[in-house]
C-alpha cells in the first residue's frame, strides 16, 4: 500500500495525563512522601517517542484548561508533537496516576474518575487530519466511555477509508471497566478492523473474555486475522508475526527502576522505523524496539525517557556482540 502521500507518520488517539513518580525508591505508595510530575498516558508516551526519533507525530486527545493543562500542552509542543487536535475541556480534569519506584510489584493507582481524554466527542474527531497519517494508534484505555469509543470508531472509519492503517494497543487495565464481559465485545470489534495489533498474553485474553477460546489459542488465532501481531513478553521480550514468520527477539539484560512504560517505548520505535524501512526488516525493527524498551524502563519517568536515535545506536553499540 503506498503511503508515501502521508504528511504524519503517526496519529495517537487516547489518554495524555499527568503522572506522579515516587522519588523514594522501592517504598510502598502509603510510605512515599515526594513524588517528579511527569507527562503519562500511552498514546502520549508513543507520540513523544516517535518524535524524539525524528518521526512526524500527532495526537488527538482532550486535557483539563487548567495549569496541568498547560504543561501537558507545553511539554508535547516541547518535544515536536502536533497538537492542534488537543481540545481543552473546562468542565473535567486530566487523569492523575500515582506510581511507586520498584523493579517489580510496583503498584500503580488511576485516578481517573471523568477525565478529560475521556470526553472525546465525534465532532472532536477531523477526518482530514486523520488522512495526513500512515498509522493510526488506539489505545484500550480510550474505551471504557461511550462518547469517546464513538469517537474512537468513528477515527477507524476514517483512518480504512483513507488506507491509513490501523494500530490496536490493548492496553487492557481492568480498574477503567466495570464488567470485562463488555470490555472484551469492543476489544474484539476494535481488533477486526486493526491492521496491528500490541499487547501481552493476560491483555490478548481480554479478546477471549466473551468468546470460546482457550488462552493458548489467541494469539494464534488474531495473528491470521491482522498483518503483524506484537506479543510482549517482558523479560522475556517479544514475538512478532508477521504473515508466516515468527520474529523471536529477547530482551536487553539491563538495570529496571521501574516496569511501566516499556510497552510505549517499544511500540513508538518500531512503529517509526516500520515507516522507515518496511515490514521487510521487522527483526531489526524488533531489537531496536527492545533496545528503546530497555532504555526507558532505567529511568525514572516515561515520556521523558523517550530515547533519540543515537541514544538507541549507543545503546546496540555497547550491548550487541559484533
Amino acid at each position: 500500500m503506498d503511503q508515501s502521500n502521508k504528511n504524519i507518520d503517526v496519529i495517537c488517539i487516547g489518554r495524555v495525563g499527568v503522572d506522579l513518580y515516587a522519588l523514594e525508591e522501592g517504598l510502598d505508595l502509603h510510605q512515599v512522601q515526594t513524588f517528579q510530575k511527569s507527562v503519562g498516558g500511552t498514546p502520549a508516551n508513543i507520540a513523544v517517542g516517535v518524535a524524539r526519533l525524528g518521526g512526524r507525530a500527532g495526537l488527538i486527545s482532550k486535557i483539563s484548561s487548567d495549569s496541568f493543562g498547560r504543561y501537558l500542552e507545553q511539554f508535547l509542543q516541547e518535544n515536536n508533537c502536533d497538537i492542534s487536535m488537543v481540545k481543552k475541556d473546562p468542565e473535567r480534569l486530566n487523569s492523575l496516576v500515582f506510581t511507586e519506584m520498584k523493579p517489580d510489584g510496583c503498584q500503580v493507582l488511576f485516578y481517573r474518575d471523568n477525565p478529560a481524554d475521556l470526553n472525546l466527542q465525534l465532532e472532536d474527531i477531523s477526518p482530514e487530519y486523520i488522512a495526513q497519517c500512515r498509522y493510526l494508534v488506539i489505545s484500550g484505555t480510550s474505551l471504557p466511555e461511550s462518547s469517546s469509543r464513538s469517537a474512537i470508531l468513528s477515527s477507524i472509519q476514517y483512518a480504512r477509508k483513507a488506507k491509513c492503517k490501523i494500530v490496536f494497543d490493548l492496553d487492557y487495565r481492568p480498574s477503567c471497566w466495570q464488567d470485562p464481559y463488555d470490555a472484551s465485545l469492543y476489544y474484539q470489534h476494535i481488533a477486526e478492523k486493526s491492521d496491528i495489533l500490541v499487547g501481552n498474553i493476560e491483555e490478548f485474553q481480554i479478546l477471549g473474555y466473551s468468546a470460546d477460546f482457550h488462552p493458548d489459542s489467541l494469539v494464534k488465532h488474531w495473528q491470521g486475522k491482522v498483518e503483524i501481531l506484537i506479543e510482549k513478553k517482558g523479560s522475556m521480550g517479544s514475538t512478532v508475526h508477521w504473515h508466516d514468520q515468527v520474529i523471536e527477539t529477547p530482551a536487553f539484560p539491563c538495570y529496571v527502576k521501574k516496569p511501566f512504560g516499556a510497552g510505549d517505548a517499544y511500540l513508538s520505535c518500531f512503529l517509526h522505523y516500520l515507516c522507515q524501512w518496511g515490514p521487510e526488516c521487522l527483526a531489526e525493527i524488533a531489537t531496536r524496539a527492545s533496545a528503546s524498551a530497555a532504555i526507558v524502563i532505567g529511568e525514572r519517568t516515561c515520556a521523558e525517557a523517550m530515547p533519540s536515535e543515537m541514544a538507541i545506536e549507543q545503546f546496540l553499540q555497547k550491548h550487541l556482540v559484533s
